[in-house]
This record gives C-alpha cells, structure tokens and sequence, in this order.
C-alpha cells in the first residue's frame, strides 16, 4: 500500500511540476459553460410548450443538445485553445444510423429516438471526440480515457446519485471510450443511443 501512495505521489508531483492539470481544467470548465447553456436553453424550450406545438417544442429540445454539446464546444476549442476536432462523418456511417433510426421506429415515438439520438451525439461528441482528443495530445490516451469518464459520470450527471455515477456511468464513459477508440465515433454514439433507448423503454 505504501508502494503504491508514493507512486501516486510522484504522479502527483510531476503533473503539479508540468502543469498537466490545466488541460483538465480546461475541459471540465468547457463541461460546466456547456451544461449552464444546456439548461437555459431547455428551459426555453420547455416554456415553449404553452403556445408551440409540442412537436416543435420538443425539436427545439433536440436543437438545443446539439448547440450545447457540439457547436459551443467547438468553437470554445477553436477560439480559446487552438485546438480543432475535425468531424468528419462519411456516407457508410449514415446509411448505419438511417437503417438504425427506421428500426428503431418500430419501438419509440420519433421524438423520443430522436431526442436519445441528439443525447448521444452531443455526450459522445464532447466527451469522445473534443475533450478525449484534446487531452490525448496534451496528457496522454489512458489519462484522457480516465479524466473524459470521471467528467462524463460525475461532472455532467451531477444532479444523478454518487453510487449510480459510480456503478452505472464511469463504466459506461470507459466502454464508449473504447468503442471510439476501437471501432471509432459512430459507433460509439450508436452504442450511446441504443444504449439510452434501452434503459428507457425498458
């Protein structure tokens, strides 16, 4: 056990020493300023309701994760860090996710597929391609696989329990992580949707 604190403590020191921290920094303050945006901009949609139709209120709601998670971010990495994530998205990609989105009709009301599927392109997104790329190149991949799941599962769920963050998402921040690493982002935000459907509709 001593071993292993004193290892913990030249880590410590060396990331103190190189300033390694400030990427994290960086990225979790880029989570909070995108989930501060999140939420206004769902209470704007939610307040919608009342004199909108409800499939427009809830397409704003989609609008909404999409502006939060994928376009702020973006431009916050471009502007501030120097930093671009390119999204590239081919046509073998989308013919997947337009069969995948039929099938899934079957099951859910397309509001609530295509609300999961904005969830998990704009989680996957931010958390899997902006912040993991970003911290790969500055701390290295299994530093940025670990800092990207701690702020997927406890920074951006924060209104959700300490043992589910714990048991149910840190878990889940690391596979989709490894499916983005192994299989790539599509996958990654397939897995992620299908995933989010699932725990619903069940």
């Amino acid at each position: 056990m001593t071993a292993i604190i004193q290892k913990l403590n030249i880590i410590t020191n060396n990331w103190l020493e190189e300033q390694k921290y400030i990427p994290v920094v960086y990225t979790g303050v880029i989570t909070l300023i995108m989930a501060f945006v999140l939420n206004v901009m769902v209470l704007a949609s939610v307040s919608m309701l009342g004199w909108m139709p409800e499939i427009l209120a809830k397409l704003s709601l989609v609008a909404s994760i999409l502006i939060s998670f994928v376009m702020i971010p973006s431009v916050l990495y471009r502007k501030y860090l120097h930093f671009d994530a390119r999204i590239d998205v081919n046509p073998k990609t989308l013919a997947v996710f337009a069969v995948l989105f039929l099938a899934l009709l079957s099951q859910a009301e397309i509001t609530m597929v295509l609300h999961f599927l904005a969830i998990a392109i704009g989680e996957e997104f931010l958390f899997r391609e902006f912040h993991l790329k970003y911290l790969e190149k500055e701390i290295g991949w299994i530093p940025a696989v670990l800092i990207t799941s701690i702020l997927f599962s406890f920074l951006l769920h924060l209104n959700e329990s300490f043992a589910s963050n714990l048991l149910v998402r840190l878990p889940l921040g690391l596979l989709f992580a490894g499916i983005r690493w192994k299989l790539g982002l599509g996958w990654a935000v397939a897995s992620h949707w299908l995933y989010n459907l699932f725990v619903t509709i069940i």
